[in-house]
């Protein structure tokens, strides 16, 4: 079958959802237009120390994607490129794609569905002053914190040897920065994959650092991950520390080298006073405004929680409330990559159905 009468689908982010559907459905003869809005195709996951549970890089899980995805002709990148405008004219719609490079034409393209692989991005730490992001260098996301556990495996340097000659031993990691509230700036959902994520690098600083000191400050530990209780019980016999109440404060004297990790466990109802030498925030994610302007663009109504509603009664997340347009990954809902593979998959099937019937 020709690719023409099989349809065309625009697949809007190049992250692991994006490429993991784009290469579904190249694989079934179906013509796909990718289009990120970075230069570099991999999204979050790039930028990984290691995947849960496989434990494999993120940089090499994308390079084996991307690989895939450069050798099949069906597929046409489109980096650095966003979607400027869509119009709908029957059952096909008609799509503007602007470089963000100064001096490149608009490019007009046509598409039979649409896939939204847009991802999630982090809650502005800084709107949360009581965290000391931005204040002190040794408080940082959690992104910040994987691509120095990237840097040590890259370079052979032990990074947690701080500028001033001392040992960094102690690590805290916070969670929920940012979600599961009704603050201004943040979110009020839990964002999933923030608990195993803490937990994971958690692991690996003891297996890399087995003398240094790791505690995870929590809400609720929410493992709910294929082999995520495993995990979370190995976390504990390497000695990490999991204190059930997030911190009220992060401060810094004068006269100490450390932050002060400052809160109240709420299980011993005791006040606790934690010098760190590096405190990771996980943040919360959302959807950035980009993907916002583009649910607007498409009429997509959106839940309360900011994002696109799925088909009324329909158990397939994947298949929004309008039709031919599709979402899969933390786009649809906070997820892990395990999960956002498989909803790929079943997102690009669920369209080769749609062209079928």
């Amino acid at each position: 079958m020709d690719v023409d009468s099989f349809g065309k689908v625009l697949v809007v982010g190049g992250g692991v959802a994006g490429l993991q559907t784009a290469l579904d459905l190249s694989r079934a003869n179906v013509e796909v237009f990718l289009v990120e809005k970075e230069m570099l195709l991999g999204g979050t996951v790039a930028k990984l120390h290691k995947l849960f549970p496989s434990m494999e890089s993120g940089s090499s899980m994308i390079k084996r994607l991307t690989d895939e995805i450069h050798s099949r002709s069906e597929v046409l990148i489109h980096t650095n490129t966003v979607v400027s405008n869509i119009r709908r004219n029957s059952n096909r719609f008609h799509i503007t794609l602007s470089s963000r490079e100064r001096g490149h034409p608009k490019q007009e393209i046509e598409a039979d569905a649409i896939v939204l692989a847009t991802g999630l991005v982090p809650v502005d730490l800084a709107l949360f002053p009581e965290y000391g992001y931005g204040r002190y260098c040794e408080v940082m996301s959690s992104i910040e914190f994987e691509r120095l556990l990237v840097e040590e495996e890259r370079k052979g340097e032990d990074i947690f040897n701080g500028q001033d000659g001392n040992y960094n031993k102690t690590i805290a990691f916070v969670q929920c920065a940012g979600s599961r509230t009704e603050r201004s700036g943040g979110v009020p959902y839990c964002s999933a994959v923030c608990c195993m994520n803490a937990i994971k690098n958690a692991i690996s600083v003891k297996e890399l650092h087995p003398d240094s000191d790791v505690w995870i400050f929590y809400i609720d530990i929410r493992v709910h991950a294929t082999y995520g209780e495993e995990m979370y019980r190995k976390a504990k016999r390497l000695g990490v520390k999991f204190v059930r109440g997030q911190p009220s404060l992060i401060l810094k004297k004068e006269q100490f080298r450390k932050v002060i990790v400052c809160g109240e466990n709420t299980l011993l109802r005791e006040l606790y006073e934690i010098p760190a030498d590096i405190v990771v925030l996980s943040a919360g994610l959302r959807h950035p405004e980009s993907s916002l302007e583009l649910f607007r663009m498409l009429n997509l109504p959106i839940s309360a929680d900011g994002f696109p509603l799925n088909l009324k009664d329909s158990f397939e997340p994947c298949v929004t409330s309008v039709d031919g347009i599709f979402i899969v990954g933390s786009a649809e809902s906070p997820k892990d990559v395990h999960s956002t593979i498989t909803q790929g998959r079943a997102c690009a099937m669920k369209i080769l159905e749609r062209f079928m019937s």
